[in-house]
């Protein structure tokens, strides 16, 4: 079973603690587009901001070691790309940079976070990333190609469930499932009729996660 990074409820509170005191996203000594102004000069928007850093820390609680790092510079790199207070996109509209921070705030709080990776197996390799609406999507590379041999979308609805991935298939006569441990992944194919998995069969077998090649946001 994949292992949550505090010790209990308390070490989970201490993070929260740690994320609540940090300032504003923003320096507003310092403004430098109409988002930030916005942000500074709202209360509301204040609060949300502490609020996505209470996200991140509770997020950070239940990753993997490996991705503390990873998750701290994607936060970083959130909050100065597009998607970000520091773009000014929204052009100083509350809605819509409320509605950037509720969306971070889903994406951090998705249960499907901690099993971002990149897993390399004999005959393949897929990526998972977790999606703001709480699904996740699933990329099929045969070797270390860089094009996709099969796409399972998050509009599918995949969410992991005891640590494992139902696959969607095609053909009821092929099931096919993604089991997650502490060392990567097994994909597991199971055929109730000959031949009726010989497209994903090769692929089967143990995968090992590369937390360097994470395709999360």
């Amino acid at each position: 079973m994949m292992k949550a990074f505090c010790a209990g409820f308390a070490g989970c509170l201490l993070l929260l603690a740690a994320g609540s005191a940090q300032a504003l996203s923003v320096d507003c000594n310092k403004i430098t587009n109409p988002d930030e102004n916005t942000i500074c000069s709202e209360v509301a928007l204040a609060k949300l901001d502490k609020d996505l850093d209470n996200a991140y820390a509770l997020s950070q609680a239940h990753l993997p070691l490996k991705m503390r790092d990873y998750v701290k510079s994607a936060q970083v790199r959130w909050r100065v790309g597009p998607a970000g207070p520091a773009s000014g996109g929204c052009k100083g509209d509350v809605n819509c940079i409320a509605g950037k921070y509720r969306d971070r705030m889903a994406f951090l709080g998705n249960a499907g976070l901690p099993y971002e990776g990149v897993y390399d197996g004999k005959k393949a390799r897929f990526s998972v990333e977790s999606m703001s609406n709480g699904a996740l999507r699933v990329n099929f590379f045969e070797g270390a190609a860089a094009a996709p041999i099969a796409n399972i979308s998050e509009t599918q609805g995949l969410k992991v469930a005891d640590n494992a991935l139902a696959l969607p298939l095609p053909g009821e006569n092929c099931t096919a499932r993604i089991v997650f441990n502490d060392a990567g992944a097994k994909l597991e194919v199971k055929e109730a009729k000959k031949k009726a998995c010989d497209g994903v069969k090769a692929m089967a077998g143990p995968y090992t996660r590369d937390y360097s090649l994470i395709p999360g946001k």
